[in-house]
């Protein structure tokens, strides 16, 4: 590093510097080319028949006829442009007399173009790319130099960061406790409105060393049936058990987070009867507040539902597709008395209407 640092100093690289490098030379490699047109164009400016000299001529012709003024004005501007042209040709001839070609000072240039060239490529193409570098190494080898003082700053530093985490991991603990008493009381409520009357619910917080998200492991403990201990959710909740607990969880957080659209994939999954009746119930409650999607086969829930709509597969000879459509009310009737019965007849018909307006009544 400490060789990187001083190559990248002894170049002393200036900002603009290449560029009037390259101008310099290209300049020096078109010196026979400028040395002979500016000639030329001398030769020009200077002719005693057609340069300057004409021009003043031509200004003492016009400034004879006092009789007009327009040519006295149109002669007081060619002797304008007399004077501007003669002081032009005395500043082209000056630094035409300056021009020569120094072949040391053009070795020079080119030596140092390829150095530029070199600090440039190697440490990262550009001008401030390699400032930056340049600094990037000082600031390493200053911290290996000082190691003990590097350390030692950055131990008090992290010492101040730790206090700031666990402050705030504290803060965020007793929060998390606090809400964790009110969660209890909302999601017992929604598992009693689906018939999990015996049901018990716990948030259990322990701490530990923590991480980004904070000093708390958090697991949720239930009981599903009186004088049964409360466990781990996967190890107590039967298949429908879970189903109605899920259902109960997403409608507290759905309020929590502000969630505007929720789908249910068969959460009806292994209940039944009342049961059911009441899973569907609890979803049209739901979707008072938020848009509710749910998959159901039963048709106690999907008498809930404020739209039906049949999702149906196709089957032709070389290919499948699938299709779904709103379903009006007669239809409605009939996809509920197939689901419950698997019959068109009348009596299953009238069943199906009575389980949708037991379903539809205070909505």
């Amino acid at each position: 590093m400490t060789y990187q640092l001083n190559e990248i100093d002894q170049a002393q690289l200036s900002e603009n510097e290449l560029e009037q490098i390259d101008e310099e030379v290209k300049r020096m490699q078109a010196h026979e080319k400028i040395t002979s047109r500016v000639h030329s164009a001398l030769s020009l400016l200077e002719d005693e028949q057609h340069g300057t000299a004409s021009i003043y001529e031509a200004y003492r012709e016009l400034d004879s006829l006092s009789e007009d003024r327009f040519f006295q004005d149109q002669a007081q501007r060619l002797l304008d442009l007399y004077y501007n042209l003669d002081e032009c040709i005395g500043d082209i001839r000056e630094h035409y007399e300056t021009l020569s070609f120094d072949e040391e000072r053009f070795h020079e240039l080119q030596e140092r173009s390829f150095l530029i060239h070199k600090i440039l490529r190697k440490y990262g193409g550009n001008f401030q790319a390699v400032m930056r570098k340049r600094e990037g190494l000082e600031q390493k080898i200053d911290r290996i130099l000082h190691r003990n003082d590097f350390l030692k700053k950055h131990e008090v530093l992290c010492e101040k960061a730790h206090r700031q985490y666990m402050q705030k991991a504290k803060t965020l603990h007793d929060i998390r406790v606090a809400k964790a008493k009110d969660l209890e009381a909302q999601i017992l409520a929604q598992l009693h409105d689906l018939q999990l009357e015996n049901a018990k619910f716990h948030v259990q917080i322990d701490e530990f060393e923590g991480n980004r998200d904070g000093i708390d492991r958090i697991a949720f403990y239930i009981s599903m049936n009186p004088g049964e201990a409360l466990k781990p959710l996967s190890q107590t909740a039967s298949g429908g058990e879970l189903s109605r607990f899920m259902l109960g969880l997403k409608t507290v957080f759905s309020e929590l987070q502000g969630i505007e659209t929720i789908v249910f994939d068969e959460i009806d999954t292994g209940v039944s009867g009342a049961v059911a009746f009441a899973v569907g119930k609890k979803m049209q409650e739901l979707g008072k507040h938020i848009q509710v999607f749910c998959v159901t086969h039963l048709a106690s829930v999907a008498a809930c539902a404020n739209h039906h709509y049949m999702v149906e597969k196709h089957q032709a000879a070389a290919s499948t597709s699938t299709t779904i459509r709103l379903l009006s009310e007669q239809e409605r009737f009939e996809a509920l008395a197939l689901i419950s019965n698997n019959s068109l007849s009348s009596s299953a018909l009238e069943a199906a209407k009575e389980l949708y307006n037991a379903a539809q009544q205070n909505r």
